[in-house]
């Protein structure tokens, strides 16, 4: 099932790619990824932009709380921006499910297993691509929503920057916890769509940390989003160092590690019920 936000490609572009033998196995599924990646650049253009519109609605929120704490409202627009680095991120997984489930739906996965390509490159290939792309949706959102808004973004750039890198790889290994929960296209979407909304609302990315219940403030731990939206946080509102967010980069590092080993227990409990079904 093809998701409604991507571009259908080809049925060129569904088969699948020829493998060189005097060439990398591995990089040649990646380029193939690529292709794939490409062939739906408007959506993922969208999901570049819109966050920079919402950023500015949402913007407000963000600086009335750090005015009522006493603080400046100049970091009011990274914050915003942040939170929909969050959402998007999360969002933008739904390109990784259609490429997963659109090879399965193709048989193409089957037919590489056949020809000899193992497993994890057709994963780790597929896993490349949205991690690339999340970085680059990042880069994107936070410089230039800092030249559109004016963001305020003190602090140490390689504070903010590690945060953003290791939630990139925090999100890439949701993806795959996601692909290991879902059996079709259509649950990965409702998946995608609704862990995206859970991600940043818990986390204080739709409205101010302070804002949130106290019920939400305490079961907010819980989410990789909280120590990236902490972290930058700390950069943004109290000028902290890379040092000082170290431990939430570490944090996310750590929920990287757990999503991939869960998301592999799934992935492989859900290939053996293929097989034997």
């Amino acid at each position: 099932m093809t998701s409604p936000l991507t571009v259908r490609p080809s049925d060129r572009e569904l088969e699948p790619p020829r493998l060189a033998l005097k060439s990398s196995t591995f990089g040649t599924l990646v380029r193939h990824e690529v292709r794939r990646a490409t062939s739906s650049w408007l959506p993922r253009l969208l999901f570049m932009v819109i966050p920079l519109w919402l950023a500015w609605f949402v913007r407000p929120a963000f600086a009335y709380a750090l005015n009522s704490l006493g603080e400046s409202a100049a970091p009011a627009s990274a914050q915003a921006l942040a939170g929909q680095v969050v959402m998007f991120g999360a969002i933008s997984l739904i390109f990784l499910g259609h490429a997963i489930f659109e090879d399965r739906d193709t048989h193409s996965d089957e037919r590489l297993l056949a020809a000899g390509v193992r497993r994890w490159e057709l994963l780790d290939s597929k896993l490349v691509v949205t991690l690339c792309h999340e970085i680059l949706l990042t880069a994107f959102v936070l410089i230039l929503g800092y030249f559109v808004f004016g963001a305020d973004a003190p602090g140490d750039p390689a504070a903010w920057i590690s945060l953003s890198i290791a939630w990139c790889f925090a999100v890439t290994a949701i993806g795959v916890v996601m692909v290991g929960l879902s059996r079709t296209a259509a649950g990965f979407t409702l998946v995608c769509y609704g862990g995206s909304l859970v991600l940043v609302a818990g986390a204080g990315g739709l409205a101010p940390y302070s804002m949130l219940p106290d019920w939400a403030r305490s079961i907010a731990r819980i989410f990789p989003s909280y120590w990236y939206l902490r972290g930058m946080d700390d950069v943004f509102v109290r000028q902290q160092t890379f040092v000082d967010v170290l431990p939430d980069v570490l944090a996310l590092l750590a929920c990287t590690v757990a999503g991939f080993a869960v998301g592999a227990v799934l992935l492989r409990v859900r290939s053996r019920s293929r097989t034997h079904s």
